[in-house]
């Protein structure tokens, strides 16, 4: 079969073309922000690392759920979530600027906090610089070994499809689930969860989990509705698929919500200092910004999407689901940002958003977006699986909202 080159639609190669200046724009100003503001540059690109990651990530995870479980639902959204998934080496690099900026981010890694408190000098052994960056390695070096396979894995069977190529992906995404949750959850410890050094949860890597695979069925939604009218894909959409996908989104948002109203309840109920205080800090008890957005992310996060999924007519009509999907992705940026930003080093009281804030998110996304169109342009749309059933034609049960 001869190299793919897909023609895709104006909308994204616009967005391609603007993406690099842009982003080299806002790298610029990141890098004038990393001299005069550190501890807000670093804060700032956490989060928006941690968005990007979130969608290569949950992609993947996605891909696997579809090589162990077939189905139609995944055979027009295939494509998008490969070319998003291998994007994770590129991940692998971004991360390199967060080890500059670790004793910005994490008490842990500042000798004189360390030295004054007995339980930064308990987590000694696991909380230290030299064996942060180990793990990190470990957990690239699993996540980008299994996203090239995975990804070649496929474009080979799309090419010739082998009984033994299959059997090798079923075997090989039964094995890195299991390694994506073991690790990520570990990953989510010291990203996110040690930037409070006195704070612990055992739910915090499910949630960022669930918000993940939040994240990537959202952004695929967007994008499949950018490129339905790509030949093959309008024989493999229709009301049923469309349907699916927004069960899908509706369970990965009663899903998040849960795990984070879970969280929430055992720890305010047990009323200890060292849990409620990650709570504090975030303005549930005092009026301050963080308790807006607190509010936000229960109403936009959670309610509006989980009330209008509930309609049939909303998930058949192909723009109101990706208007769904549209908030549903914005909200996991002000997710990340309320995770993020306030911690044991917050210099600031109450909410803040810094100058530097957005620009992170635009740098690393310029940058992930040019490549992620340049790769959904060389890469079979539709992928298959073996023994899955050929597709249900669209004019049977046409969907709304695409013509």
């Amino acid at each position: 079969m001869p190299n793919v080159t897909n023609q895709l639609p104006k909308e994204l190669n616009e967005a391609q073309r603007l993406s690099l200046p842009i982003s080299a724009v806002a790298s610029l100003l990141c890098i004038i922000a990393w001299l005069f503001s550190p501890q807000n540059f670093f804060v700032s690109y956490l989060y928006a690392y941690l968005f990007f990651l979130g969608i290569s990530l949950g992609s993947m995870s996605l891909v696997m759920l579809h090589h162990l479980t077939g189905g139609n639902w995944g055979r027009p959204i295939r494509g998008i979530l490969e070319a998003a998934m291998s994007l994770v080496p590129l991940m692998a690099i971004l991360f390199i600027p967060i080890l500059f900026g670790l004793n910005h981010l994490y008490e842990w890694a500042i000798p004189d906090r360390v030295a004054h408190s007995e339980i930064l000098q308990h987590k000694r052994p696991y909380l230290n610089v030299s064996f942060f960056i180990l793990r990190a390695f470990i957990y690239f070096a699993g996540w980008s070994a299994l996203a090239i396979f995975m990804s070649r894995t496929s474009q080979k069977f799309h090419r010739a499809p082998t009984a033994s190529r299959a059997a090798w992906m079923r075997k090989a995404s039964a094995a890195g689930i299991l390694f994506y949750g073991i690790s990520m959850s570990f990953a989510t410890v010291d990203w996110v969860m040690s930037r409070d050094s006195h704070w612990y949860t055992t739910i915090l890597g499910f949630i960022f989990l669930c918000g993940q695979a939040l994240s990537a069925i959202a952004f695929t939604i967007i994008i499949l509705r950018i490129i339905v009218h790509l030949p093959p894909i309008p024989q493999y959409v229709n009301s049923r698929i469309l349907i699916d996908l927004g069960n899908f989104l509706m369970t990965l948002v009663i899903l998040w919500s849960y795990m984070s109203f879970s969280q929430f309840l055992v720890q305010w109920s047990a009323n200890l200092r060292h849990e409620v205080t990650y709570y504090l800090q975030r303005g549930i008890t005092f009026g301050n910004g963080w308790r807006i957005i607190g509010i936000l992310l229960i109403t936009l996060h959670f309610f509006v999407p989980f009330v209008l999924l509930l309609f049939r007519y909303n998930k058949r009509h192909f723009n109101i689901l990706a208007a769904i999907a549209s908030i549903a992705l914005a909200m996991r940026i002000v997710d990340l940002y309320w995770h993020v930003a306030p911690s044991s080093l917050d210099e600031h009281h109450g909410f803040y958003l810094s100058w530097i804030t957005p620009f992170p998110l635009l740098a690393i996304g310029g940058i992930w977006l040019f490549c992620f169109i340049a790769l959904l342009r060389t890469r079979p749309l539709v992928s298959r699986l073996e023994g899955e059933p050929e597709p249900i034609l669209n004019h049977a049960t046409p969907a709304p909202g695409i013509a």
